[in-house]
């Protein structure tokens, strides 16, 4: 089928049901250049759902497990002594080699980090505390306390809460 890429949508035939359908360049592309079928969406037996319904077939059918065609176990004697031949007389691939593999970035710092008496002034500096802070409440009776949770009545009152639901949560 011969499609000009000149304009912007397409009118198709399904091949399978025969439904003219409105479609894209990139669409269009993908069924000239062999990439999709011509089958619409419904033909291809694509579920946007995402959930397995009656009379699909699952794509691992027929298979056991998670490995097939591969032997399960440890290997016998014989295997790990014929294993063991054949790598005798060989060397590690990185033996006497300097520079192979990179220097961690914290290879050889045992040191922790000592602030210096001008790094400690300037933090002084920068930190402000109590009222020259920017986050200071002048009337301290408008500053929350958390006296309300946690205390000994709100205790008793969650439990209690929590006794007459059966420690379940109602919500959901």
């Amino acid at each position: 089928m011969e499609i000009p890429l000149t304009h912007k949508r397409y009118n198709l035939k399904c091949e399978g049901c025969g439904i003219e359908r409105d479609l894209g360049y990139t669409a269009v592309w993908a069924i000239k250049s062999g990439q999709r079928s011509g089958k619409c969406l419904d033909c291809r037996n694509i579920k946007h759902d995402k959930q397995f319904k009656k009379g699909f077939i699952p794509w691992n059918k027929g298979t056991v497990g998670y490995r097939v065609g591969v032997k399960r176990g440890s290997p016998s004697k014989a295997t790990r002594e014929k294993m063991s031949l054949a790598r005798m007389g060989r060397s590690p691939w990185n033996k006497d080699k300097v520079g192979v593999m990179p220097v961690p970035w914290n290879k050889g710092n045992n040191k922790s980090f000592e602030w210096t008496d001008e790094q400690k002034a300037n933090l002084k500096a920068v930190r402000k505390k109590g009222p020259e802070s920017h986050n200071w409440i002048a009337d301290r009776s408008k500053v929350k306390l958390d006296t309300e949770r946690g205390g000994p009545l709100h205790k008793q009152w969650s439990i209690s809460v929590k006794n007459r639901d059966g420690w379940k949560c109602k919500i959901s």
